[in-house]
């Protein structure tokens, strides 16, 4: 019996993939980065509100350890390596 998040669903994900989008999606990625949220929270917490983002700081910690707990029941393997690299074979 097949999940809905099989890996055979990247067939349709997969042909979408152009350059622009790449960038585009790694910014989205870096949005969820240690570096960013290192960097983020202090000064934003200095330049703004400050009780909206101690909420916000609080909400992103236990969002972390639910994050971690639903990989842990879910266990959805990643994508093999070849969806992930494109090659191209020439001469």
């Amino acid at each position: 019996m097949e999940s809905l998040f099989s890996l055979n669903y990247l067939s349709f994900i997969l042909p979408l993939r152009s350059d622009w989008l790449t960038a585009v999606m790694k910014g989205f990625t870096f949005l969820g980065d240690e570096v960013f949220f290192i960097v983020f929270f202090p000064v934003s917490y200095w330049l703004w509100n400050k009780s909206i983002l101690a909420r916000a700081g609080v909400v992103i910690f236990f969002s972390v350890f639910f994050n971690a707990w639903l990989k842990n029941l879910f266990e959805i393997p990643r994508p093999l390596i070849e969806h992930l690299v494109m090659v191209e074979v020439g001469d």
